[in-house]
């Protein structure tokens, strides 16, 4: 039959038998409303997220601590007053642990998401620049990331799945 095409039937299920190996990792769900369970590989995604999502406020906040002195004075010429500093460095490095942990997770990824947005504002608001501007949407981008993590939970490998608060 040339010039006309032919369509094979092809039983059910066979798009998920003939799958390349590394995609059956990927749970795919047979209806939308199953996208809402919670699998051992979606909590440790939210692991490596919460894992992720916390590292540059943990370093940031232990950066502070290596020259305070600095800091206070870059603080200062971004007009904010240099005793911020100390509730700033309890702040990052607090908020970094719970949300490594997965303490009081949705809430502490709330108040994250809004601090990543003034801080993107404050110290990144020089768009012209492209470094500034870089900086400025990784802001932005964090902010995205702690408002799904607020969203979506820590997931099971966390203090509040334990404590019954996912």
């Amino acid at each position: 039959m040339a010039g006309q095409e032919i369509l094979l039937q092809r039983p059910v299920g066979w798009a998920r038998a003939y799958r390349p190996a590394w995609l059956l990792i990927i749970p795919r769900p047979a209806h939308p409303e199953d996208v809402a369970v919670d699998t051992s590989l979606h909590s440790l995604a939210k692991l490596a997220a919460r894992v992720l999502l916390m590292l540059l406020f943990l370093v940031s906040g232990l950066g502070k601590l290596s020259d305070p002195a600095a800091t206070q004075g870059y603080m200062a010429a971004m007009g904010l007053p240099g005793i911020l500093l100390w509730p700033t460095i309890l702040f990052e490095i607090g908020t970094a642990l719970c949300i490594l942990l997965g303490l009081q997770t949705r809430a502490v990824a709330a108040v994250l998401a809004a601090f990543s947005l003034v801080t993107a504002f404050i110290f990144h608001h020089q768009l012209a620049d492209p470094v500034q501007q870089i900086m400025f949407l990784k802001n932005l981008a964090i902010a995205g990331g702690f408002l799904l993590l607020a969203c979506s939970g820590p997931g099971r490998y966390s203090v509040d799945a334990r404590r019954g608060k996912p």
